[in-house]
């Protein structure tokens, strides 16, 4: 019986343990997807939108105007996925801190799993580029950041009161200019009263003047009524 030299059995067995950890850095590939490393659970920051939920990294989460509510899946596919990229997680249960509203999770086409708030799928922005970022805040007016509670953080601007003066009355350059009346109808704009006071005073001595003159122009024509009465009666002494 003849046996293999010691030199090929060397070999043999240096193949057999490469071929053994090549399997097993295969299998463990298989078993464990490439994006297993989850970090995409929820919590929530403080930025100058106030408290905004995140990823688990720290990453503003927005939600699509787009998506409907508990629609179950999402209209943001192709490039807009690349731009958006979504909320995936490798758990039916992700990570919650801090967050109040409902999470859950819906099947994408591509077969993984994105995470929702209240119904809606989120995404993050590829612009952010550090935690606590939000570029992607308000983006074409579809896209925002999300509260705790799961709405969408989409303050309306609210036009402030025009103030008011008096229609009538200009108001001096750099008069602080506030409402014509406060709320028990007295008015609270100092240029405002002057010129009301300006304007009573003349109107009052405009009537004392014109008093005045009907009274000159009555007594002379009275005066004239006299003088030609009296120059009648001396060309006719008799009447």
């Amino acid at each position: 019986m003849k046996f293999a030299p010691p030199s090929r059995i060397r070999k043999l067995r240096l193949f057999a343990l490469l071929m053994a950890v090549l399997t097993a850095v295969f299998a463990i590939g298989i078993a464990t997807p490439a994006n297993a490393a989850d970090t995409s659970g929820l919590k929530t920051a403080e930025n100058a939108l106030g408290t905004i939920v995140t990823n688990a990294e720290g990453m503003t989460l927005y939600m699509f105007d787009r998506d409907v509510k508990d629609s179950g899946e999402s209209n943001c596919n192709g490039n807009c996925a690349t731009i958006w990229p979504p909320a995936t997680t490798t758990s039916d249960t992700p990570a919650v801190e801090g967050v109040t509203g409902t999470v859950g999770t819906i099947t994408r086409a591509d077969g993984s799993k994105q995470i929702t708030l209240n119904g809606y799928p989120l995404y993050t922005f590829n612009q952010d580029a550090a935690a606590g970022e939000t570029k992607g805040q308000g983006v074409n007016n579809i896209w925002w950041a999300i509260s705790p509670e799961g709405n969408p953080i989409n303050p309306d601007p609210v036009e402030p009161p025009k103030p008011t003066v008096d229609p009538v009355t200009p108001v001096e350059p750099g008069t602080p200019v506030g409402p014509a009346t406060g709320d028990n109808g007295t008015s609270v704009n100092p240029a405002v009263d002057s010129a009301k006071e300006e304007l009573a005073v003349t109107g009052a001595s405009g009537n004392i003047a014109l008093f005045l003159g009907a009274g000159l122009l009555l007594l002379l024509l009275g005066g004239l009524l006299v003088v030609r009465n009296q120059q009648r009666h001396r060309q006719n002494p008799a009447e």
